[in-house]
């Protein structure tokens, strides 16, 4: 909480056009801290999701997380939103396939191309982002990027 509200601080002066985030819990109390007062519109993402190979890294159904941030819209996510749509055995982690991780960074750049915006944030997770940039971003550490 400490670490948001610092970078929170930090991106006060910078005018955002929308918040793209992920729809892991973690990401989406991140956006409260640091976005929430603001009055922007915000895409809910799975592609930026971490990669799956922790317990941590599984994500919850729509209507659960409808609950727990009963502001934010989910109606664009599949129950299993995790897993690339696939229903689970709820007792056991499927691991995510290298293969399918580097799919989702395409797409994520692709979707990220074809912006007409210029000024968006975009919160996501470590693994995912530092296959992008090639750096391993610390909780709530913010890099500034351009893409053509």
């Amino acid at each position: 909480r400490e670490q948001a509200c610092k970078t929170s601080e930090k991106l006060n002066d910078i005018e955002f056009n929308f918040v793209i985030c992920s729809p892991l819990s973690r990401a989406l109390q991140t956006y409260e801290i640091i976005f929430s007062k603001r009055n922007l519109k915000l895409y809910i993402n799975p592609l930026m999701r971490e990669h799956v190979v922790h317990s941590c890294d599984i994500g919850k159904q729509p209507k659960e997380l409808q609950f727990k941030f009963p502001n934010i819209d989910f109606g664009n996510l599949e129950k299993y939103w995790w897993n690339n749509g696939i229903k689970i055995q709820e007792n056991k982690i499927i691991f995510e396939k290298i293969n399918d991780l580097n799919l989702r960074i395409k797409k994520f750049k692709k979707l990220i191309g074809n912006l007409k915006e210029k000024r968006v944030a975009i919160i996501g997770h470590g693994t995912f982002f530092s296959k992008i940039i090639d750096y391993y971003l610390n909780n709530c550490e913010y890099e500034i990027l351009k893409f053509n």
